[in-house]
């Protein structure tokens, strides 16, 4: 059987110690890169902006014009509009 001499012994494990290093080179090199992307998308989402916002509504019971400009809504195009409330309504 064919035994290898130190030098090739050497010479294979610094191949693989060479083939390991860049391995986790890369690898930390790929979760570095992760993480920061990671953090600049969170950074631009802010959860409570969405319910901190208002946007006008289209309330449906109100279908008189006297009725809706009494509870301090505004009427606009045949519909009264309440600017007061979040998305959840």
């Amino acid at each position: 059987m064919y035994e290898r001499s130190d030098g090739e012994k050497s010479q294979f494990y610094f191949k693989k110690i060479r083939k390991l290093l860049l391995l986790i080179v890369f690898a930390i090199i790929v979760l570095a890169c992760g993480f920061n992307t990671a953090l600049v998308l969170f950074s631009y989402i802010d959860g409570n902006s969405i319910f901190t916002n208002r946007y006008p509504t289209s309330i449906p019971g109100i279908d008189d014009q006297f009725q809706c400009e009494n509870s301090n809504r505004t009427w606009r195009n045949h519909k009264c509009w309440d600017y007061k409330h979040d998305p959840s309504f």
